[in-house]
């Protein structure tokens, strides 16, 4: 007889882990599909993000030499004013000179047509 109350015994022991198995495997189970579901969707957006970010520095990269390229080819604001200052003196001088010739009683025009030939020909040869 006490080994038919043993047997019993394990029975409802095996019965009562059974029972308690399929409760708590059932939920276990869901909850462990949401966490790797949850897993692979963050991974995604991590993904998702470092390539938006990686896109975003090559674009950042690629304005900045533009801009970089942009200052090359336009001069600051101290080398434009020494350049029109040099420009202006320059000017003044070719004035300066127009006048002289002016004075001394020579047209300007063909004093001017005279350098260029003597430039290009060499002195005396017309």
């Amino acid at each position: 007889m006490s080994s038919v109350i043993q047997t019993a015994g394990l029975m409802d022991a095996n019965t009562l882990v059974a029972i308690l198995a399929s409760i708590v495997a059932i939920p276990l189970g869901v909850i462990t599909f949401y966490l790797r579901a949850l897993r692979d969707h963050l991974l995604a957006a991590s993904r998702d993000s470092t390539q938006r970010i990686e896109q975003v520095d090559k674009s950042v990269r690629r304005v900045e030499s533009r801009i970089n390229d942009i200052e090359r080819d336009y001069t600051v604001k101290e080398d434009w004013l020494r350049e029109s200052m040099l420009a202006r003196r320059n000017i003044q001088q070719l004035i300066e000179a127009c006048a002289r010739l002016d004075a001394q009683g020579q047209p300007v025009s063909r004093t001017i047509t005279n350098t260029k030939h003597d430039a290009l020909y060499g002195e005396g040869s017309d």
